[in-house]
């Protein structure tokens, strides 16, 4: 029998999940009904054409506006809402993901009590007598900007006179709450403005990955360093940080600074601003460009800073004239409770009081997340009656007595604010493939208020329907867009002269006990905080800058890696206190002196176990992001999975990933109309000529594109020990080179799809003519000609095509089918797989235009890769087109063609990057020429 899942199929395990839910009934669920194929077929579905439904995705509270595509009822992409203010039309890698955690088979799939499936109807009877006066309720969720939420929290207090309401995130932004609480007197938040700034400095802020703006940010960075403008007209970006990061890696200048060093630089930065001399000469050169740029300089400090740091930083933008203009404050907008009382800490100590009849956990998982000191785990025992609300049965889950299966955002109703406050909802695009409820939901249940989520959402945004509108067509508008307009106010700020005074002349406090040597804690650029540590999809992906892959590992400096006597590769015992934990070692250039650096979100034990090691273990309290540590070397392999199809340190990167410098004459470079002399035969532009250009001045690193490719194009992942044998089959990778211009190392990025060469050295050596040239100049791939023979694999250059080594798809469970794009052939094992320039969109745009009877426009085709990427460094047209904004970027000084030398006239070409030196810190070496 097939392992397919076919449409009959789907269909009754859709109709078996209905009647699943039917026995929660006392929730308001749509009663069970059989569904069978329509007789007539809705309107607005036509077999084969995709649907797109506005939706919200919330990671840490704040919300990116996405569009879900959908093939008759399956979600299959994610892409950017171009609408909405958070994401421009643009994702992020975990964005993308999204889809694929919907059908993920270890997901929840019915409520159990302890080991035992029970139903929420037991559920609900065990629950109520826990609820009412008298009764000591506790809720803990995590940061939110949720309406629904807090409202429903408000309604079951209302019944509940006793409930406390606790908050936790292991990678929270309380810090920077704290300092502009400190700094104003006031709970606000703050929003970056880079698009009106000419000078940042950046205090171990990677904001490019970990601010909510970062989609944002990735655009406006991109826009204000834009080729066409002066020296004196561009940002240009300073970064000191405790672990290279993409910010970094984005600056004209940058730094390793240890952690607990900062608090030092950021007093030296408000006293430089005020005046006084600094000693350190980049610091001081960095000062005197943000004294020039007065209200358009902006400093930033990461979130895990203490909050005195972000009290002198914010402190420093006023100083300058900034705030109001590149940073802008207003009220904030997490719905949760503040302060110490409603901290995890508070619960902890709440429960061994026996304070606490009761605890109801809202997708977290504080049994794996909490810090190891905390104990929280063995607490959580004490309470008489536990329940957890979440996707999985993890950690939390196992140890409570009740698990609730969560709903999926992409099935359920729900609301969030991006990080400038505008409303962002979300809207079912599939019906719910397991017996989940949202938070709201439980929460309206558990209040005797078993309202459906959509009329929990309208109930909840009642009071923003105008008066004179007529109901329904302004939800449903509202709906349609994704958003409701509700923008943060801002807020005038101003700061006292003696308050500047205090934040000089005190000390600022560190929780490192000993400077030796110092372990700093980061979230996973794929894992976060361990939330996505499940999606295969995300820990395939090749980690920004250290291109590791499925796990993590304790980063390390050179030089103190060979003072510790630690190896590459090796394991090292981390010691902090009594507790300690084994990690590989990655000795990583660009990494700070006496210090090591571990991501969170690794070693998970439920629903399975996970790769990596748990790096919570040694965390000290709620809020330590560093902490002194004992390294002890290990004589055992640490088996690091790290992609090796890329540059590196070793590699010569100025003859690919190129650079400029800006303002000066720039040396010739190999252009996209170089023609050496080829065998080949010239093939003359048909109707359309498909190409592509990357802009290496806009791309920042992200990997958005590789995931968005891999998730329209059925590109299956192949786990970590194939991942091991370089047999990872994404389509699309991001280079990464590293050389040192004088002020430590300098990373380019610079992504590498197939070239769609002109003259393809890999369609002249297939002997079954698999790979031919199409009449619109793309190098296709028939996948029934090909067995695999792989030379055309030996023949690239460009080392761009993948071989399939198993048959992935075959050992997908039932749900995994669902999410893959019926217009891209799922191919079996044995062929070669490469990028396409989405082909099947090409096609489909044509088709389009031919049905209608006009021309395909400039711009008609959006790729996967372009359509993700935040600061739109990817630009795809047609060459055919005099107008297409594609021929213009082949033009213009800085294209350039990628192994143009071998004459394989490449379809895609590149824009070198421009950097933007101070003259008093200029680059030891300029690029070199050919």
């Amino acid at each position: 029998m097939s392992d397919e899942l076919g449409r009959r199929a789907f269909l009754e395990r859709m109709a078996a999940g209905l009647a699943a839910a039917g026995l929660g009934g006392c929730l308001g669920r749509d009663p069970p009904e059989r569904i069978v194929p329509y007789a007539r077929q809705p309107e607005y579905v036509v077999p084969g054409v995709p649907l797109f439904f506005a939706s919200a995705f919330v990671r840490d509270a704040y919300a990116h506006g996405v569009l879900v595509e959908t093939h008759e009822g399956r979600p299959t992409k994610i892409e950017g809402h171009p609408e909405h203010r958070a994401s421009l039309g643009a994702t992020c890698p975990f964005g993308q993901a999204m889809v694929r955690e919907l059908y993920d088979p270890r997901r929840s799939t019915g409520v159990r009590r302890g080991p035992e499936p029970s139903s929420w109807p037991a559920f609900l009877r065990a629950a109520r007598p826990q609820l009412g006066p008298g009764r000591r309720l506790g809720v803990l969720t995590g940061p939110t900007t949720s309406r629904m939420l807090a409202d429903g929290l408000a309604r079951l207090a209302a019944r509940s006179p006793g409930l406390r309401w606790f908050a936790w995130s292991p990678v929270g932004r309380d810090n920077l709450h704290a300092g502009l609480q400190r700094l104003l007197g006031a709970p606000l938040a703050c929003h970056a403005r880079l698009d009106r700034a000419r000078v940042v400095l950046s205090l171990d802020d990677d904001f490019l990955f970990l601010d909510p703006g970062r989609l944002r940010h990735a655009r406006a960075l991109a826009q204000r360093r834009r080729a066409e403008l002066a020296s004196a007209e561009a940002l240009r970006l300073y970064a000191l940080e405790s672990f290279p990061g993409l910010t970094g890696a984005a600056a004209d200048h940058r730094r390793a600074a240890r952690v607990h060093d900062v608090p030092g630089l950021a007093r030296d930065v408000l006293r430089g601003v005020l005046g006084d001399p600094v000693d350190d000469p980049w610091l001081a050169a960095a000062l005197a460009d943000l004294k020039i740029a007065g209200e358009t300089g902006l400093v930033l400090a990461g979130p895990h800073q203490p909050p005195q740091v972000h009290a002198m930083v914010h402190a420093t933008n006023h100083v300058l004239g900034a705030a109001g203009r590149t940073v802008v404050y207003g009220q904030r907008l997490e719905r949760q409770p503040f302060g110490p009382a409603h901290s995890l800490a508070a619960l902890v100590t709440a429960i061994a009081r026996r304070e606490l009849d009761a605890l109801l956990i809202l997708d977290e998982n504080p049994v794996y997340t909490a810090p190891a000191a905390l104990g929280f785990a063995d607490a959580l025992a004490e309470v008489p009656f536990t329940a957890h609300l979440g996707l999985y049965c993890d950690e939390t889950g196992e140890r409570c007595h009740w698990h609730l299966p969560l709903a999926h955002p992409l099935e359920a109703w729900g609301d969030a604010a991006s990080d400038e406050g505008e409303v962002t909802l979300s809207q079912p695009t599939i019906r719910p493939l397991y017996d989940g409820l949202t938070a709201p939901e439980l929460l309206a249940a558990l209040a005797d208020d078993p309202a459906r989520g959509r009329d929990l959402l309208e109930r909840t945004y009642q009071d923003t329907v105008p008066a004179a509108a007529d109901r329904e067509s302004w939800w449903r508008a509202a709906i349609h867009d994704g958003r409701l307009p509700a923008p943060a106010t801002p807020v005038t700020t101003a700061v006292a002269s003696d308050v500047l005074t205090t934040f000089l002349s005190e000390h600022v406090p560190s929780d490192i006990s000993s400077p030796d040597l110092v372990l700093a804690f980061r979230p996973d650029p794929a894992a976060w905080d361990g939330r996505f540590s499940l999606d295969p999809w995300l820990q395939e992906l090749p980690r920004p800058i250290t291109r590791l892959m499925w796990g993590n590992a304790a980063f390390v400096a050179p030089d103190t890696a060979r003072a510790l006597g630690l190896v590459h590769d090796a394991c090292v015992r981390l010691r902090v206190g009594d507790r300690s934990v084994d990690a590989p070692v990655h000795v990583l250039a660009g990494h700070p002196p006496d210090q090591l650096t571990v991501h969170l979100g690794y070693g998970r034990r439920a629903p399975v176990a996970g790769v990596g090691f748990d790096a919570q273990q040694l965390r000290g309290s709620d809020d330590a992001w560093s902490v002194a540590v004992i390294a002890e070397p290990l004589a055992r392999p640490g088996g690091l999975v790290v992609d090796r199809h890329r540059g590196g340190e070793d590699q010569p990167g100025d003859a690919h990933a190129r650079w400029l410098l800006r303002g000066e004459p720039h040396p010739r470079l190999p252009s996209p109309a170089l023609r050496p002399e080829s065998l080949h035969p010239t093939r003359p532009f048909a109707e359309h000529a498909w190409a592509m250009t990357i802009d290496l001045n806009a791309c920042i690193g992200c990997n958005a594109c590789v995931i968005a490719c891999q998730a329209e194009n059925n590109i299956p992942s192949v786990g970590p020990v194939e991942s091991a044998r370089d047999r990872a089959l994404h389509w699309i990778r991001i280079d990464t080179y590293a050389d040192d211009r004088g002020d430590g190392p300098r990373w380019r990025f610079q992504p590498v799809p197939c070239m769609q060469c002109e003259h393809a050295p890999c369609e002249v050596v297939c002997p079954t003519g698999a790979t031919q040239h199409s009449h619109d100049g793309l190098n296709d791939m028939t996948y029934n000609r090909c067995f695999g023979t792989r030379y055309c694999a030996n023949n690239c250059p460009y080392k761009v095509r993948r071989f399939n080594f198993f048959d992935y798809p075959k050992r997908d469970e039932a749900t995994l089918p669902l999410q893959r794009n019926p217009d891209v052939t799922v191919r079996t094992r044995g062929v070669m797989e490469k990028c396409t320039y989405c082909v099947q969109r090409i096609r489909g745009a044509e088709i389009a235009a031919h049905r209608e009877g006009r021309s395909m426009a400039a711009g008609a085709v959006v790729t996967a890769c372009q359509g993700a990427c935040p600061a739109r460094a990817i630009e795809f047209g047609d060459l055919a087109r005099p107008d297409d904004p594609v021929l213009a970027l082949r033009r213009d000084p800085r294209a350039y063609a990628l192994l143009a030398e071998f004459g394989t006239r490449p379809r895609t070409t590149y824009l070198a990057r421009l950097i933007d030196p101070n003259p008093a810190l200029r680059p030891a070496a300029p690029p070199e020429e050919d």
